[in-house]
């Protein structure tokens, strides 16, 4: 900007000082629209990470797996929200409530199946409490 100042104001006539703004403003925007330079970092293998339970590093399997991992998340509460909102406001289409409460389910163990925990164990005693639950509802409803 302040080179487009410079122009105008130096300029003998207005047709030049407006080619020499349009020109600098050119410029700008072209060096706005330059793709970003490509380290030789980015390039090469994954970062590698030191963690509490040894070395790691960030791969695709990695990235879709929380890719899946909170698209389960995002279904459960949306699902949650739309069956809440269905009874607050008095609808209680049984058909319509039984698939929104399938889809939560559903996202939930989507979601159980695919989180990141390193501790085993523990992963294990979630999807054990997830089982359990979805065991009992079977058989409550039948």
């Amino acid at each position: 900007v302040r080179a487009a100042r410079k122009a105008f104001e130096f300029s003998a006539s207005p047709s030049s000082a407006s080619s020499a703004l349009l020109s600098t403003l050119r410029r700008s925007r072209l060096k706005q629209r330059e793709p970003p330079l490509v380290s030789a970092r980015s390039a090469k293998a994954p970062e590698v990470f030191e963690g509490q339970y040894g070395t790691w590093r960030v791969e695709e399997s990695d990235k879709l797996e929380v890719f899946l991992y909170r698209l389960g998340l995002t279904g459960c509460a949306a699902s949650f929200t739309l069956a809440a909102s269905c009874l607050l406001l008095g609808f209680s289409d049984d058909l319509l409530l039984n698939m929104l409460f399938l889809s939560l389910v559903l996202s939930l163990g989507l979601s159980l199946v695919m989180i990141h925990i390193y501790i085993k164990p523990a992963k294990r005693f979630l999807q054990g409490l997830f089982l359990a639950g979805v065991a009992g509802l079977i058989l409550v409803s039948s």
